[in-house]
């Protein structure tokens, strides 16, 4: 389970090992074993291979108007999108010119909206109440998205028609985020994306750019090619998740192979990573080559 999010009372999970999205109603009751009102199968690949045996929902993340819900499958190399119900939260299917197809292999993973005026975006952050936010005059909504298999990053333009599902643009070709568009490895892929300000955050896993630790990238709008300078070590090994704070003063990264939590210090004018400010272990770190560590990480603001 990754990043839960909330509509009205309701908390929305995805699960990768049963290919789902189960619906709770929340808060959870004081006894008993919390159990979902609402579970979406998603169909099974067409084309399955080693890495993709079958559907894998990675995340679940409401669009900026709180009525849609996408998830990225990495196993059906699709995004799914889904209209929500604003009165019984429960999904329903939007058409296939709504849903975005990937190429084969590319493994979508993570996803972020951003609206953006007058050349800056901000990340888009709702509350668990009934209101929906709305689109202001000439703001512009983008949808940015990371693949762990072919490791791109992708935009497409957000558009909204009258009683129907949004449609998805592609605004240019997708393009690796990192120095050369080569990674050093085989075994080094992305992991979520996050926005806030005037940038775009990208982590990186199992690069060792960083005397073995790896890194978080720095993007612009608009941006399509790496320097080293963008670049950032994440503190710890295998950033599997990170968040931003509101003020957008800190970030917080969940290294999963190192077990540890760390506290990056971020310029929220410019987007740049300024200085590790705090590292805290948590638990243990797992046996190299097992699973176990860190898995997901959120502000409490």
């Amino acid at each position: 389970m990754f990043d839960p999010v909330m509509l009205h009372s309701i908390l929305t999970t995805e699960h990768s090992g049963n290919s789902s999205i189960s619906l709770f109603n929340i808060p959870f009751a004081d006894k008993g074993k919390p159990a979902p009102f609402d579970v979406v199968k998603l169909p099974q690949p067409t084309n399955v291979t080693e890495k993709q045996p079958k559907s894998q929902p990675h995340q679940v993340l409401l669009d900026p108007t709180g009525s849609f819900l996408l998830s990225p499958d990495l196993g059906s190399d699709v995004m799914h999108v889904f209209a929500i119900d604003q009165e019984s939260g429960k999904l329903n299917k939007c058409g296939s010119n709504s849903t975005i197809y990937y190429d084969k292999g590319s493994g979508p993973r993570h996803g972020v909206f951003v609206t953006s005026s007058e050349g800056h975006h901000a990340r888009l952050a709702r509350s668990p109440h009934r209101e929906r936010p709305t689109r202001r005059h000439g703001e512009k909504t983008t949808l940015y998205t990371v693949e762990e298999l072919r490791g791109d990053v992708c935009s497409f333009d957000v558009s909204y028609v009258k009683n129907g599902c949004p449609v998805f643009k592609p605004l240019s070709a997708c393009f690796r985020p990192y120095p050369g568009s080569n990674f050093p490895s085989n075994q080094t892929t992305l992991g979520e994306i996050r926005a806030a300000g005037p940038t775009l955050h990208i982590s990186v896993r199992k690069d060792g750019q960083f005397d073995g630790n790896d890194s978080l990238v720095t993007l612009k709008p608009g941006q399509k090619t790496v320097t080293d300078d963008d670049l950032f070590s994440s503190g710890g090994k295998t950033p599997r998740s990170f968040v931003i704070n509101k003020k957008g003063d800190l970030v917080a990264v969940g290294n999963q192979d190192s077990s540890t939590v760390v506290i990056i210090k971020r310029d929220p004018q410019t987007g740049k990573l300024l200085n590790e400010v705090a590292s805290l272990l948590v638990g243990e770190a797992p046996a190299e080559g097992s699973w176990g560590g860190l898995s997901s990480i959120v502000w409490y603001e």
